[in-house]
C-alpha cells in the first residue's frame, strides 16, 4: 500500500481534490512500470507532492516526485531549472512526465543541517553550492522573473493577511508591500541569473560524492542576492556571517 504523508494528504484534501488521493497508487505504479522502478520508502518533509525512494533497473538509486494538484506549473519551472543546471549544483533530472506531475530525479542524501554541525561553514557551503547553479538564461526560456514573483506575493500577501485574521499590524503590510513594489522595479534582465529562490538547509543534500546539490530549485530569472536572503538563516548572529564578497561576483550585481 503506498504511504501518503498526512501533510501531503490534508493539503489535497482542503484543496478539493481528494478524488486524486484515489488516483495516485495508478499514477505511481503506471511510471514504475513504464520507467522499470522499484518503488521503496516514502520521504517525509513536504506537502507540495508524494516523494517516495525508487531503484532503477540498473541500480541506479533515484527518488520519484508526483506533484498534488495545482502544482504542474510549478512542476515545470522546476524542470526546467533542473535541466539547465544539468546536475551542476542541483540534483539530476533522469526522467520527467509532466502530465502527470512527475519527475524522476538523483537520489540524494543527508540535509547538510545533519551534516555539517557549524552554522558559519554550513553558510558558506549553502552560498558556494547557490553559486554553482547560477548561469546565464536567455529571457526566451519559459520561466518566471524575480519581477514575477514580487508581482505574485503582492497579490498574495493582503489575502493571507485577512484570511489569517489580520496577524500583524497594516503598517507591516504596507511596508513589506513596499519592498515588493521596489523590488519588481529594481529587476534588470541584464543582470539576471538562473537562481534556486529557497537555499535553506533542508534544501541543500548531500550527493554520492560528498559534495552537495540543491533540491527543488524554484526556476526563476532574477538577480543573484535572490538566493542569499534565505541561506542567512543558517547564521544565527552577525558574528558568523561569511566574507563578504565570497560569491566571486561584483556587489553592484548581486
Amino acid at each position: 500500500m503506498l504511504d501518503i504523508p498526512d501533510e501531503v494528504w490534508n493539503k489535497v484534501v482542503a484543496d478539493g481534490n481528494a478524488a486524486w488521493l484515489d488516483e495516485l497508487p495508478s499514477i505511481v505504479e503506471s511510471l514504475a512500470q513504464e520507467w522499470s522502478l522499484t518503488i521503496g520508502a516514502t520521504l517525509r518533509g513536504g506537502h507540495a507532492a508524494l516523494v517516495v525512494e525508487a531503484t532503477l533497473a540498473d541500480g541506479t538509486a533515484a527518488v520519484l516526485k508526483v506533484g498534488v494538484p495545482g502544482t504542474q506549473r510549478d512542476l515545470t519551472f522546476e524542470a526546467t531549472a533542473l535541466r539547465l543546471a544539468d546536475g551542476d549544483g542541483c540534483a539530476s533530472l533522469l526522467r520527467d512526465d509532466l502530465d502527470r506531475g512527475a519527475l524522476l530525479l538523483e537520489r540524494l542524501g543527508a540535509a547538510i543541517c545533519d551534516v555539517v554541525p557549524d552554522p558559519a561553514t554550513r553558510h558558506d557551503m549553502m552560498c558556494d553550492v547557490a553559486v554553482r547553479l547560477w548561469r546565464p538564461v536567455s529571457p526566451d526560456v519559459d520561466l518566471p522573473t524575480g519581477a514575477d514573483k514580487t508581482r505574485e506575493y503582492s497579490d498574495l500577501l493582503p489575502r493571507l493577511w485577512e484570511e489569517t485574521g489580520q496577524a500583524c499590524s497594516e503598517a507591516t503590510v504596507e511596508d513589506a508591500l513596499a519592498c515588493l513594489d521596489r523590488r519588481r522595479c529594481a529587476h534588470d534582465d541584464r543582470h539576471a541569473v538562473l537562481v534556486h529562490g529557497d537555499v535553506h538547509d533542508l534544501n541543500v543534500l548531500q550527493a554520492a560524492d560528498g559534495t552537495f546539490k540543491l533540491i527543488d530549485p524554484g526556476g526563476l530569472r532574477a538577480e543573484r542576492a535572490c538566493d542569499l536572503a534565505p541561506s542567512s538563516d543558517a547564521i544565527p548572529t552577525p558574528a558568523t556571517t561569511c566574507t563578504p564578497g565570497r560569491s566571486g561576483w561584483p556587489p553592484t550585481l548581486v
